[in-house]
């Protein structure tokens, strides 16, 4: 029943009910529309195919069920990308692409989400056309965030805790732009919501205790403003012990390592903020996750190491190597405490078996991305025979993803990376597919310099705007339709 429909029902009845049956009915359709847990409408109308099959016929997803403005399920996967040109950033665009065809072939219903922010080195305030069309048309909420003064890979990776805003979701899972699902995760959205996971979802890395490639959050209204805050403190620092408004590898974003504790990773371990990327996301994510959330999962290497926050006081006695083990002190002065592990708890999805890996995604980090390479027709593969070939797998979830959401990719086309691949000055770095470069990665005080903006909370604001908008244009119909019921 529409909306109207249920109105039109409701003017039938006997007038002394009609008012609390307008409250209660316009409460009932905001719960459906923004936190129903039934099938979300971004629900792909086609039927699923064995990913190992030739496809040759299109399977389109119905258009009238694409909307960017507002959320349309629980759950949504979200990629950034940052400093984009005209065509520098197409490479990332067909990447999603690549994801949402993966994700709908398999199933999943929760939303996938696209944040753009525009170079400022360029007018336009939008990608073009053609690739605003390929994200719509792929069932991809697209939205895009302010320019910054001075655009740079280091607050290129600062948009990722925009999905820290994303208010519409009960649980937001960001993926690095250059990372592929490999079969339909939903499952451990649902493991976080009801409880076998933490609402905070991380995995170490091999050289870091956090990756910032791959985590899930509980978006939460004012966290994002908080996280940019342990920017704008470090930065403010006017003790000379303490780091002095530049980056102090003792005190990091935050927190001082205390006498026993240390950070680990998969193959290092250390005692001060020194791990791969402790200077930028990660080291931001880490001082997030675990000493300013403090309630959090640790999905490592496929197992599940989870921290409460908790009002009990820890007892160390003479072993102080209990405070990275099983304690962690947070930043409000409360502790958190390691829980003991479920026996019938969370098990990881695995989507691909090679060997002894059990895999979930593919990441095309560094030169590895298919995309470094011009696209065409001829490098779609008809079929799956070898799934561990990653580049080929990509290719193959293109193709998939030109005939199911009908994109008419042009027969060949380059992609900004690829025209730039073998060159290798800094400039053209810049202006290709990685759209920023790495520069400044390893500077470790890049984000304290004046010039580096640090990103605001906008997409809060977007989103309550957009549910405004929402409810204004409901209630204008509850309006309309007792205004012509009285005459």
């Amino acid at each position: 029943m529409t909306l109207q429909h249920f109105f039109r029902a409701l003017l039938k009845r006997r007038p002394t009910r009609i008012g609390l049956t307008v409250i209660l009915g316009l409460l009932a359709y905001r719960e459906g529309h923004y936190s129903s847990s039934g099938p979300s409408q971004w629900t792909v109308k086609h039927e699923i195919i064995d990913p190992s099959s030739s496809m040759s016929s299109g399977h389109q997803i119905d258009s009238s069920l694409l909307n960017n403005a507002t959320a349309s399920a629980k759950f949504a996967y979200a990629y950034s990308i940052a400093g984009c040109t005209e065509d520098s950033c197409v490479g990332y665009i067909l990447n999603s692409v690549v994801a949402s065809a993966i994700l709908r072939r398999h199933n999943s219903t929760s939303d996938i989400v696209l944040i753009v922010r525009m170079n400022r080195a360029v007018s336009a305030e939008q990608l073009p056309p053609e690739q605003e069309q390929w994200i719509q048309k792929s069932g991809i909420r697209l939205l895009y965030v302010p320019k910054v003064a001075q655009d740079n890979f280091a607050t290129a990776t600062l948009e990722k805790f925009r999905v820290l805003e994303l208010l519409d979701y009960d649980r937001v899972r960001f993926f690095d732009a250059d990372l592929i699902p490999l079969c339909n995760l939903d499952r451990e959205f649902m493991d976080s919501y009801e409880g076998r996971l933490q609402g905070f979802v991380g995995k170490r890395g091999t050289v870091a205790p956090i990756t910032g490639s791959d985590f899930m959050v509980t978006p939460q209204r004012g966290l994002f403003a908080r996280t940019m805050n342990l920017i704008d403190r470090a930065r403010n620092r006017q003790d000379a012990d303490k780091g002095g408004g530049r980056w102090n590898p003792k005190i990091g974003w935050g927190h001082e390592f205390q006498p026993g504790e240390k950070w680990k990773a998969g193959r290092r371990s250390g005692i001060q903020w020194d791990f791969y990327g402790a200077t930028v996301d990660q080291g931001i994510l880490y001082q997030l996750f675990r000493y300013e959330v403090g309630s959090w999962s640790d999905t490592s290497a496929g197992e599940h190491v989870a921290w409460e926050e908790t009002d009990e006081l820890p007892a160390f006695g003479n072993n102080p190597e209990m405070i990275s083990d099983s304690w962690t002190p947070l930043s409000n002065g409360r502790w958190a405490k390691k829980l003991p592990p479920e026996p019938q708890g969370w098990k990881r999805a695995v989507c691909l078996k090679l060997g002894k890996y059990d895999l979930y995604n593919f990441h095309y980090n560094g030169n590895k991305k298919p995309w470094r390479t011009p696209v065409s027709a001829d490098k779609i593969p008809a079929s799956l025979e070898d799934p561990s070939n990653s580049k080929k797998y990509w290719f193959y979830w293109l193709g998939v993803a030109n005939r199911t959401f009908d994109l008419q990719f042009p027969s060949s086309f380059v992609p900004g990376e690829a025209k730039n691949s073998s060159t290798k000055s800094a400039s053209a770095a810049s202006s290709a597919g990685n759209p920023l470069g790495y520069s400044g990665l390893h500077d470790a005080n890049i984000l304290f310099s004046p010039d580096t903006e640090i990103p605001r909370p906008y997409l809060e604001d977007y989103q309550r705007t957009a549910k405004s908008n929402n409810a204004v244009h409901v209630y204008s119909s509850v309006i309309e339709l007792l205004a012509s019921a009285c005459l």
